[in-house]
């Protein structure tokens, strides 16, 4: 796997091991900090309490200057000791290069997403309130009306809830059918920001892997409204950054996936570098040209793009190329 450079601050770094391991003690100007060792606490009692864990803040290399334990980075201490922090340690602070000291399966099990649909959810579908009957006619606006797509997407309301009131939605489960996500976007204009989402670490979710079949290529968009509109083997990206430390990622990888990207028309830097890092990993690669005039794939009808499907372009060196010239020429021809 390639290396990456480091994406965390030395303050990120003491957050989280005072988080995990309990207040530290910085030295060298803060390149390390030492904290109680947990495999020394195990032994000695609860009421040991010397700080003999040296963790750098730079690369979590980790020594006990006591029992002599030694790592490269902090996933054996967070894997045996403190499980609920593996998920959010993977996604914020372990490189690539270093993936291969924790498996997918450690990662879905330790990551601690502890979250509830909205309070007061109602199933939209049986909803009859005033709010419900706006709700249901903006969808029907975008296309989607029949009680199949109410079935699949579980859209809900939560009318009572302050934060989540003139909102639409849409919950996320994992491949064991654990609520793992969900998103609430404003089909009123007036209310703001259009999207709310919970306050978990997204690199370990995927949208929906219950639907997710990995024998058989899978379409990513942007955000789960435009997933409303694609074929039903499809997934969504969670932010404007996505690689290696994310589970999707990963999976992807693991399983062989073909991919078909159709990402926003404005979005085509970020689309050819996904594609690019997928390649390297030697994942099939299709490209989809969002048509300008739509912008995204929420825009367009589900008929307009299982056309637009057909005309993909498979991703190779030559045409990452040609798109990075046209790109750096104002796409003039």
């Amino acid at each position: 796997m390639s290396s990456t450079t480091t994406i965390f601050t030395k303050g990120q770094a003491i957050e989280f091991v005072e988080k995990v391991f309990g207040d530290g003690k910085l030295s060298n100007g803060g390149l390390n900090i030492s904290v109680v060792c947990p495999e020394c606490q195990h032994k000695k009692g609860v009421g040991y309490s010397k700080k003999k864990l040296v963790i750098r803040t730079d690369t979590f290399v980790g020594h006990c200057w006591v029992c002599n334990f030694k790592s490269r980075n902090l996933v054996p201490l967070i894997k045996k000791w403190y499980p609920n922090y593996l998920g959010e340690y993977v996604s914020r602070f372990l490189k690539s290069e270093q993936l291969t000291d924790i498996s997918i399966e450690e990662v879905e099990e330790a990551a601690n997403h502890n979250i509830a649909l909205p309070e007061g959810y109602k199933f939209l579908l049986h909803a009859d309130c005033y709010e419900a009957k706006k709700a249901k006619r903006y969808l029907s606006l975008r296309g989607i009306f029949s009680e199949k797509d109410f079935w699949y997407w579980k859209f809900g309301i939560a009318p009572d809830n302050e934060n989540t009131k003139e909102r639409i939605i849409i919950p996320s489960f994992s491949s064991d059918g654990n609520l793992n996500y969900w998103t609430a976007r404003s089909y009123n204009k007036k209310v703001y920001p259009k999207y709310l989402n919970p306050t978990i670490s997204r690199e370990s979710v995927i949208f929906n892997e219950i639907n997710i079949d990995w024998s058989k290529p899978l379409t990513i968009v942007e955000g789960p409204f435009d997933l409303l509109k694609c074929n039903e083997n499809a997934t969504c990206l969670l932010g404007s950054s996505f690689g290696p430390e994310y589970l999707l990622f990963r999976k992807i990888v693991e399983n062989e996936t073909p991919v078909i990207l159709a990402l926003d028309a404005d979005a085509k830097d970020k689309s050819l570098k996904i594609a690019k890092d997928l390649s390297e990993y030697g994942i099939n690669i299709t490209t989809l040209s969002i048509p300008e005039t739509k912008g995204d794939v929420g825009a367009m009808t589900k008929e307009e793009f299982a056309h637009l499907k057909d005309t993909g372009t498979n991703f190779n060196r030559e045409n990452y190329l040609l798109e990075k010239i046209k790109m750096a020429f104002g796409n003039k021809k």
